[in-house]
């Protein structure tokens, strides 16, 4: 049986591309579900600390995580976590979802420095006010977008140094085209399964 990651969580700062990337692998690789927290945040509660860059309510991201993770583990299909974790106290919470006999959780961490985040926040935020007649998304705003860069410095930097020295983690660099990015962690996670089959 060729082996598989049980879930696999894409980890680096807000702008880092996240999403974009989520969204190649599962276009490549059809086991695979994104589950964004983000996205079930921005569509489940309108949370104000979400909107000036903080994070949204953990009992409520937790549910909605072990929901759609159960729900894809029943048709047999990998979660793709996109912002999730984002901190050591997540990533515990994460273990406990996953099977001990079947651990086999994979973190892709695109490292991508800081202004060149920002800068790409800003662009999608001109793009989004385009494309919606002024209704971007909240946390992209420059107060917001500054708020959540250093929430990822305080506190979603020691998660990644746990996912480093713990896990299994595929480090890309993020400066550089999408698709360039895409054929790094693509290329991680196959050598990930050859060395494993």
């Amino acid at each position: 049986m060729t082996w598989q990651p049980s879930a696999l969580t894409i980890v680096g700062r807000p702008g880092a591309g996240k999403g974009t990337l989520a969204a190649a692998l599962v276009s490549a690789d059809a086991t695979f579900r994104i589950v964004s927290t983000g996205a079930i945040a921005r569509r489940g509660r309108r949370d104000q600390r979400m909107e000036a860059g903080g994070l949204a309510d953990e009992s409520f991201i937790r549910s909605q995580v072990r929901m759609e993770m159960n729900r894809l583990a029943n048709r047999h299909l990998i979660p793709l976590l996109d912002g999730f974790p984002r901190t050591v106290e997540q990533l515990a919470y994460l273990d406990t979802l996953l099977a001990p006999e079947q651990y086999r959780l994979v973190a892709v961490h695109i490292d991508a420095p800081k202004s060149v985040c920002l800068e790409r926040i800003s662009r999608r935020r001109a793009a989004s006010v385009a494309a919606t007649s002024g209704s971007p998304r909240h946390d992209d705003a420059n107060d917001a977008a500054v708020k959540r860069m250093e929430m990822f410095d305080s506190v979603t930097s020691d998660l990644i140094v746990e996912l480093t020295n713990s896990r299994t983690t595929v480090t890309i660099d993020g400066n550089q085209p999408e698709s360039s990015v895409f054929a790094q962690a693509a290329n991680g996670i196959a050598r990930l399964k050859a060395s494993r089959n």
